[in-house]
């Protein structure tokens, strides 16, 4: 096979293009296949005259046949400014792999870099075996140049702004991966807009969402059911992978799971540009027994978790820097993947120097059931699964039997209701999208139409609500309008829907609000 000219020329800007110019490379190279003598030696000659004309001196080496003990790795000393040339024609290429081996591992060691430069068909068992060789000559990268011109004319000048875009985009991934902890602890956050498979089908305009929850007591941050479109509502509302400790799934549905898998790798990338010296971040996982088995292989291989437990209904499990939080699944009526029925509700108890400030309660999707009371009878907040107005509930006052609905809520307030400890907060969640238009009504009804409840404040769930925690006297809604990159965090009690999005404000921005819708 004849080598073309041009094509011994890209050899030079092999060079310039995998800097081998630093001063303190030091570089492996290997020329394979005796058959191609004539390619073989035009490539030796071009790349050791223009390496050396750079001032890099070549050092021979050579994998001995038959006799790997005279093959002693341990007296090359990789220095800079030296390339190792491999001159290898062993046809037995187990044991020639074997030996390229303990010089890259050699060199590795000791910072070295790995150049192969490589001629030979069965490069793709060498790379197969050890992926750690490149091959930076022919066939692969011969005439590279004449290609990459082509792309240029076809993309019509765009090539700089794709290579710009993703310079760009890995710069903003940057930022949130070393976005800081944030400072503020013991509050409820919703991450979560819509329910179900809607938001990823995107039956209407604009950016309809899922998404989670997200609890912080004693500087432990929790995530509760990442599902779709959860990691963007985490970063939108000032948080990031710094801020996660643990990650709770109450069942397998995606759209409570979804962004777990996306959640952990996050955490790989995070880990991958911490600062040296830093210890590697860990998350804490507690699962219901079925997101378990989903996601098992996922958390065996890409975690080392600090925590890994099976969430199983009425068993607590205590956790946080001071065994402060202290979680106790719950019942619920809802069938998952494959028909089981492994969910669980979550009752959060959150305790100050041994001595409890407050509990929230997640009744995560469950049908009514009388259960529930006994459940959720010492909840200060409370965030209820209403899933959706179906239209047997109106018309022949039979329960959803998929989650709470109108009438099960019902029950289930008015039934809190006649317990010593009412909630003092009542948040209405996992909408579906059909009732865009309505939860707000739907809360009000439930505000102004029981009797009795004029001390327990509904609340339509929304990215973004915000729930400070504490003492019960300390419970409140906080404003949600930013005020230099941080929200404004005073005590709420206005309630405005602003493009599409249900949020709270302080007397003090309430006007400011008004004037944006």
């Amino acid at each position: 096979m004849e080598l073309l000219e041009k094509d011994l020329e890209q050899v030079e800007e092999l060079v310039k293009r995998f800097e081998l110019l630093t001063d303190s490379l030091c570089l492996m190279v290997g020329v394979c296949n005796p058959a191609e003598a004539d390619i073989k030696e035009a490539i030796e000659e071009k790349l050791k005259n223009n390496l050396e004309k750079t001032g890099f001196s070549i050092v021979p080496l050579s994998l001995l046949t038959g006799d790997s003990s005279r093959l002693n790795v341990s007296s090359v000393e990789p220095e800079p400014q030296r390339i190792y040339w491999l001159d290898s024609i062993n046809e037995d290429y187990d044991d020639e792999i074997r030996k390229l081996e303990q010089y890259r591992e050699l060199l590795i060691k000791k910072s070295a870099s790995i150049f192969i430069l490589t001629g030979y068909e069965e490069f793709d068992l060498l790379n197969k075996k050890s992926p750690n060789f490149y091959n930076l000559a022919y066939p692969m990268f011969f005439g590279i140049e004449s290609f990459i011109e082509a792309l240029r004319g076809e993309l019509k000048g765009e090539f700089a702004g794709i290579i710009n875009n993703s310079i760009e985009f890995e710069a903003k991934i940057g930022q949130y991966l070393k976005r800081d902890r944030y400072y503020e602890t013991n509050y409820f956050l919703n991450l979560r807009q819509w329910n179900s498979y809607t938001p990823i089908l995107r039956f209407r305009a604009g950016d309809p969402r899922g998404g989670g929850y997200y609890l912080k007591w004693d500087d432990t941050g929790i995530v509760i059911d990442p599902g779709h479109g959860f990691i963007q509502n985490l970063f939108e509302c000032g948080l990031g992978i710094a801020d996660i400790d643990v990650i709770m799934i109450t069942h397998d549905h995606p759209d409570h799971t979804q962004e777990f898998p996306l959640l952990i790798d996050l955490l790989y990338q995070f880990n991958k540009r911490k600062p040296d010296g830093i210890a590697k971040k860990q998350f804490s996982f507690l699962l219901n027994a079925s997101s378990f088995a989903k996601f098992a292989s996922i958390i065996r291989y890409e975690t080392r978790p600090q925590l890994c437990q099976v969430l199983w209904r009425h068993k607590e499990i205590s956790f946080g820097k001071t065994n402060s939080i202290r979680i106790k699944p719950t019942y619920t009526k809802h069938k998952e993947l494959g028909e089981s029925e492994m969910g669980v509700g979550l009752l959060f108890s959150l305790y100050y120097e041994g001595k409890k400030q407050c509990s929230v309660g997640i009744t995560s999707d469950t049908a009514w059931t009388p259960f529930l009371i006994d459940e959720f009878k010492q909840a200060d907040v409370l965030i209820a699964h209403l899933g959706t107005v179906h239209e047997k509930e109106i018309s022949k006052r039979e329960f959803y039997d998929k989650h709470l609905g109108i009438l099960g809520l019902y029950n289930l307030f008015t039934q809190l209701l006649q317990q010593p400890r009412r909630p003092k907060i009542m948040i209405l969640s996992e909408f579906g999208e059909e009732l865009s238009k309505t939860r707000n009504s739907i809360a009000d009804v439930f505000q102004s139409s029981i009797a009795g409840a004029g001390k327990t404040m509904f609340l339509p769930a929304d990215i973004g609500l915000k729930i400070r925690l504490g003492k019960r006297g300390e419970i409140q809604p906080l404003c949600s309008l930013e005020v230099k990159e941080r929200t404004c965090g005073q005590p709420a009690r206005f309630r405005r829907e602003i493009n599409n999005r249900i949020a709270m404000f302080c007397e003090e921005h309430n006007e400011a609000a008004g004037l944006n819708e």
